[in-house]
């Protein structure tokens, strides 16, 4: 496998020095993030397409992109990929409403091969597709020992909404999956933490799917509001400074729930996956000391 590294800005391509150039007719995909206000330009997908003329072009929003070992703002960075003996398969299903999340993950998992699969990808429009209804959606349909890696796609601190698309020009709520076939690769992932807890154990007394209501029958959202003190009044921006610290009925590990929107008319906070009624939560706060 080789992969070369690459960013558009201002109508123009540029290339990470550090890595090697390949000839752009032989990768097979091309992996593009950029900011909201790059991948909304109708010229967008055209540009990326004239540039790899026979990729399979997955595009996401992102809140920063990162280029090589830098973070870059307002343009769009493309990591393209040549497989010498690795199969992909890449596909693309609407998500029209949050209800129906899981039955359209369930749909989309039956449209993949299942011979030799070896990993999936999956880049959603985490602003309309539950996290949970996605895991589970996908895992009901696979062998439990192919991996799922995805990340969330982010639209800065606006909270407007979020881009994808797969071969055509990004919109919202695209879910793209990218399998992959064969035994010649290696897959690792990881994330970095910058978070930490602060405060006694709370329970969620009411909530419902991945909409929280109360904690120790307190209201939810007024009671974040008394953490974030002055930061409340740019709550859900805020949000991702002060996630909550949550274990599931039946676990023991503590899994980071950022809040994704907040609804005053009924006071509560609506997260990335499902919140149940018993979880027990401690409050977080962002620590930027490595």
């Amino acid at each position: 496998m080789n992969t070369s590294l690459y960013k558009f800005t201002e109508k123009a391509w540029g290339n990470n020095p550090n890595i090697q150039l390949i000839d752009d007719k032989k990768f097979q995909l091309a992996l593009c993030f950029a900011s909201k206000s790059i991948l909304e330009k109708e010229t967008i997908y055209s540009n990326i397409k004239l540039k790899f003329l026979i990729t399979e072009v997955a595009m996401s929003i992102t809140t920063t992109e990162i280029y090589h070992y830098y973070e870059r703002d307002d343009s769009l960075i493309c990591t393209a990929i040549q497989f010498d003996k690795t199969t992909i398969e890449a596909t693309t299903v609407h998500i029209k409403n949050y209800q129906n999340s899981y039955a359209k993950t369930v749909r989309l998992a039956k449209k993949l091969p299942k011979k030799n699969l070896f990993h999936i990808l999956i880049l959603p429009d985490s602003s309309l597709v539950g996290r949970s209804d996605l895991v589970k959606g996908l895992t009901a349909q696979i062998d439990k020992n192919v991996p799922v890696t995805r990340g969330l796609t982010g639209d800065d601190a606006n909270f407007n909404g979020t881009l994808t698309g797969l071969n055509k020009q990004p919109k919202d709520g695209e879910i793209i999956p990218i399998s992959f076939y064969g035994n010649y690769l290696t897959m690792t992932h990881q994330s970095l933490g910058i978070w930490d807890t602060f405060g006694l154990k709370k329970k969620f007394t009411n909530s419902c799917e991945n909409k929280l209501l109360k904690l120790e029958n307190q209201n939810a959202l007024a009671l974040q509001k008394k953490y974030l003190d002055s930061e409340s009044k740019k709550l859900p921006e805020s949000g991702l400074l002060f996630p909550l610290s949550v274990i599931i009925p039946g676990d023991t590990k503590p899994i980071i729930q950022t809040i994704l929107s907040t609804n005053k008319k009924d006071s509560s906070m609506s997260f990335a996956r499902d919140v149940p009624i018993g979880s027990k939560v401690r409050f977080m706060k962002a620590n930027f000391t490595f």
